[in-house]
């Protein structure tokens, strides 16, 4: 198993995605899709909220949010890296996993 990601919010491995708070909730890597990044700005002289947005298993989800930029970068970035070590994976080896 490799580690992307470890911090006390969030677990990133090859295979899933594990956000910590506010509740526990698990997302098999493989099965999220359109992920993608907004930012919020609370009022405009306010701190700016990044969010990791996917969907999952056809249901629009929010992955992470964080007013921290270098922690949120850290989590985008490991996630990316995840989900391209999966697509890469299905891409050598099929979808039904036989090389």
């Amino acid at each position: 198993m490799t580690i992307y990601y470890r911090g006390p919010e969030v677990l990133i491995t090859d295979q899933v995605f594990v956000a910590r708070r506010p509740t526990p909730r698990t997302f098999v890597i493989d099965e999220l899709d359109d992920v993608h990044v907004v930012v919020l700005t609370m009022r405009w002289f306010g701190p700016r909220r990044h969010e990791l947005r996917a969907r999952h298993r056809s249901v629009a989800v929010l992955l992470f949010a964080s007013f921290d930029p270098t922690t949120f970068g850290q989590v985008r970035r490991g996630l990316m890296r995840a989900v391209e070590c999966q697509r890469e994976q299905r891409e050598e080896c099929g979808e039904l996993g036989y090389r």
